[in-house]
């Protein structure tokens, strides 16, 4: 009998220890998560901080009850947060009053936290530091990424709040603009560095889509801050592409030029400006590969509260005569940088890269037109052609006060398009004509049988041109004349002008 009133003692003893472990368990307050403003995040990032969340808690029994959380994000994106070198995520959910702060294990788009302990003063756990992969929203940029939080574990009672709407993706990038500022370029004579070609205008696609690596940064430090490509195509061989080391924006914020070789595909925490490139102090030399260059930057001061716009300004350099033809207009793309990284930030080529053809920078190609108004491999006559190239000359002397020449060595091959009887396809120097050489051949052998008049087109300045007639030269009744080809003047844009009369000169 005694034994049994022990052990009834002893049960109710912990039924009662137990119903007060229960009244005090921890539970969600609400079933709002308190402070949380939806946002926008960059629908081209992979790595999108979403903003913290607080979990609003009461009943906390003491840190010897610990809790668990679990965070799901939906709809079901990536979640692609960092993690340090031993795999440690840097997402955290943290309890105040002097709690402590426990590590999410990621499970698909889930995030699991166990074993948070709590003290008697502990009213929240902060959840920080999700990444997101915004890019596989770009199709539905006003679906919101949502998070819910369920609690449990020994110290609390399984409650949960609603879904909230926690951050909707946008473009990141506004629309760029590109500004003529020179629409033509003689390739007869030098380009300055010093001019603008064009001006290219980056935005952002809402306020704060720019940042700088402390904007960037998470749990983890961020690679770099913010970075913009800007790929500039269409340009002419020979021709060399500058732009400014930094760039001030409208408001606060300033890009810096990235010397990083991998600055389009890994992050770096180098974030130097690329060497200056004579001829221009403060600029940089943009490396063109088959007419296509891209200049990166990185934001690296802060913007201010308002859209943030930036005006990249464009030069071209040139030597006289060294464009040979005009490649039409320029083009211009501008991206978020780097793509394909491992690291934070990373972008996607996203819906708000778009390739713009600019009529920008034209070229009036240095070429020479030349006439030869009869030419013949017919009835035993033929034809011998000669083309030299003069734009070597020792004549750039100054004669009572002027330049008697302003010739520049340049190089080109010559196209000899027929006219008339037996005309065939036009015919290409199978090499160039160097500076102070001569092109020479016969009708017989570019064009045999034919019997008309041609009109060669050299892309080089100051070419000139002999024809020499020949009839049964081994012959007693042979028979040979010359004459020099006529120089073709440039005709004004547009056409000449009607009535008005052909200029020929040798």
């Amino acid at each position: 009998m005694a034994d049994f009133r022990t052990r009834l003692i002893t049960l109710a003893g912990a039924a009662t220890m137990f119903a007060g472990m229960a009244f005090s368990q921890v539970s969600v307050t609400s079933t709002s998560l308190n402070g949380v403003i939806p946002g926008y995040i960059r629908a081209e990032g992979t790595t999108e901080l979403l903003p913290s969340l607080v979990v609003p808690l009461t009943g906390a029994v003491g840190a010897t009850s610990p809790v668990n959380l679990t965070v799901i994000v939906a709809p079901n994106v990536t979640l692609d947060s960092l993690s340090n070198s031993s795999g440690v995520s840097e997402i955290t959910a943290t309890a105040n009053g002097g709690g402590t702060s426990v590590n999410a294990t990621v499970n698909g788009n889930q995030l699991l936290f166990t074993g948070i302990s709590v003290t008697t003063t502990t009213t929240t756990i902060t959840v920080a530091n999700i990444r997101v992969n915004a890019s596989q929203l770009a199709s539905s940029q006003f679906t919101p990424i949502t998070e819910q939080v369920f609690i449990s574990g020994v110290g609390a009672t399984p409650s949960s709040t609603s879904a909230q709407a926690v951050a909707y993706a946008f473009n990141g990038l506004a629309t760029t603009t590109v500004t003529n500022t020179t629409t033509n370029n003689s390739a007869c004579s030098s380009v300055s560095a010093s001019t603008v070609q064009y001006t290219v205008a980056v935005s952002e696609g809402f306020v704060g889509a720019f940042k700088t690596q402390a904007g960037e940064t998470g749990g983890i430090t961020a690679n770099n801050g913010t970075r913009i490509a800007v790929t500039l195509g269409n340009i002419p061989a020979n021709v060399n592409v500058y732009v400014p080391l930094t760039v001030a924006g409208s408001g606060t914020g300033v890009l810096t030029s990235i010397a990083s070789a991998t600055a389009k595909t890994a992050g770096s925490n180098n974030s130097a400006a690329a060497g200056t490139s004579a001829p221009l102090s403060g600029y940089a030399a943009v490396t063109i590969s088959n007419g296509t260059g891209t200049a990166y930057y990185e934001l690296t001061t802060a913007v201010n509260a308002t859209l943030e716009s930036f005006g990249i300004p464009v030069y071209y350099s040139a030597n006289p005569g060294a464009v040979s033809a005009n490649t039409g207009n320029a083009t211009v793309s501008v991206s978020f940088a780097p793509t394909g990284a491992t690291t934070a930030p990373n972008f996607v080529v996203g819906s708000s890269t778009s390739t713009i053809s600019k009529n920008t920078s034209s070229w009036s190609v240095c070429s020479t037109t030349l006439l030869f108004p009869f030419v013949t491999n017919q009835l035993g006559f033929d034809t011998g052609l000669a083309i030299s190239n003069t734009s070597t000359d020792s004549l750039g002397l100054t004669s009572k006060g002027a330049v008697t020449s302003s010739a520049s060595p340049q190089s080109g091959t010559c196209t000899l398009n027929f006219y008339g009887s037996s005309a065939p396809a036009a015919f290409t120097t199978p090499a160039v004509v160097a500076t102070g050489t001569s092109w020479t051949s016969a009708a017989s052998v570019v064009a045999p049988g034919f019997q008309g008049y041609t009109i060669a087109v050299c892309n080089f300045q100051f070419a000139h041109g002999f024809a020499f007639v020949t009839y049964n030269l081994t012959q007693n009744n042979g028979a040979a004349m010359g004459y020099l080809a006529e120089v073709i003047a440039d005709r004004p844009t547009g056409g000449a002008t009607p009535g008005t009369a052909e200029q020929l000169e040798n």
